[in-house]
């Protein structure tokens, strides 16, 4: 915020019935079982995603997994580490679901009983799994097909991926690397564009979280850098839930962990910018502003210069590392 008397702030000048939603990037949540940094081999369906990613046509994806929220936790206000995931998983372009573990089958559960991430998920499970008449089966994967489609879920073909299974566990020592890129790219492409036209006109929802993590996003665009303070009085002023205000801190951790925002310290203040240059919000303005978007920017960039320099410098420093990365 610049707090100049002659530079309307942001919610004087937006249609706040007319705000939308976006996805900055292109962003998976990647869930399953273990992985193994360590070894060239993979020991499981997720380990070998993870390892042959660089072999995808997604390669440039953001990739997240649990693993990386866990030196956060139990900072904040989550009870827990799966409060945490699912808030990811809301803001996260696919939630990718290998269900190959105990923790994977808990994640399904929550996770498919969740409007908001079950039209993000894509679920991987092996034939053999997959033709037991379980509780996965016939609960949570017949619910997804039902409610949503078949392309929720990728059934992999264990001879074609030369991954027998024993005692349900599969055996991925002579995994075909070539046919699981081919597979897993195909259930991808499948699934971006269903996911795309559902939120292609999201209009924005100030109760649900992982559209209020975009507002959070959307509004460090447009100011350039914003305190923590900050963003909790114009999510006021947006007419956010109290809840979410008072846990602005919480909320950008998650956009900074799906690549969207990032944390830098200032000489006096810790201050939130952005690292995308995709819009995560559309801010129309009023019919007669008397400012539009390509006049109000440059305005408040020319006041932080003049009033507030070290916030202007850690602008000018953050717009030009997104340029690099463009």
């Amino acid at each position: 915020m610049h707090q100049s008397s002659d530079i309307p702030e942001i919610y004087d000048l937006v249609d706040m019935n007319n705000i939308h939603i976006h996805d900055p990037n292109l962003s998976f949540f990647v869930c399953g079982g273990p992985e193994d940094v360590k070894s060239t081999s993979c020991i499981s369906y997720r380990d070998a995603f993870l390892k042959t990613l660089h072999k995808s046509k997604h390669k440039d994806a953001h990739i997240l997994i649990a693993e990386q929220l866990k030196p956060h936790f139990p900072n904040g206000n989550y009870e827990d580490l799966l409060s945490f995931e699912i808030e990811i998983a809301s803001i996260s372009k696919l939630v990718v679901l290998f269900c190959e573990s105990f923790g994977s089958a808990t994640e399904l559960g929550t996770f498919s009983s969740n409007d908001a991430i079950a039209d993000r998920l894509l679920i991987f499970v092996d034939d053999i799994n997959h033709s037991d008449n379980s509780y996965i089966k016939l609960g949570p994967f017949r619910s997804l097909v039902r409610k949503y489609s078949e392309s929720h879920i990728c059934v992999m073909q264990t001879n074609d991926l030369n991954t027998p299974i024993n005692n349900h566990v599969a055996d991925l020592t002579n995994l075909d690397q070539k046919e699981f890129v081919i597979m897993v790219d195909s259930a991808i492409n499948r699934r971006l564009p269903q996911v795309d036209k559902l939120f292609e006109r999201s209009s924005f929802n100030p109760q649900k979280v992982g559209h209020v993590i975009r507002l959070i996003c959307g509004l460090i665009q447009f100011y350039g850098a914003l305190t923590i303070h900050e963003i909790q009085l114009l999510l006021e002023e947006f007419k956010v839930e109290e809840n979410f205000v008072n846990r602005a801190s919480d909320l950008s951790l998650c956009a900074q962990m799906v690549g969207w925002i990032d944390q830098v310290r200032g000489p006096g203040e810790n201050y939130y910018v952005p690292k995308l240059e995709k819009k995560a919000v559309s801010f129309p303005f009023k019919k007669g502003a008397t400012f539009s978007h390509t006049q109000i920017q440059p305005l408040i960039r020319d006041h932080y210069k003049k009033a507030d320099n070290e916030r202007f410098r850690i602008i000018a420093k953050a717009e030009a590392e997104i340029s690099s990365y463009e």
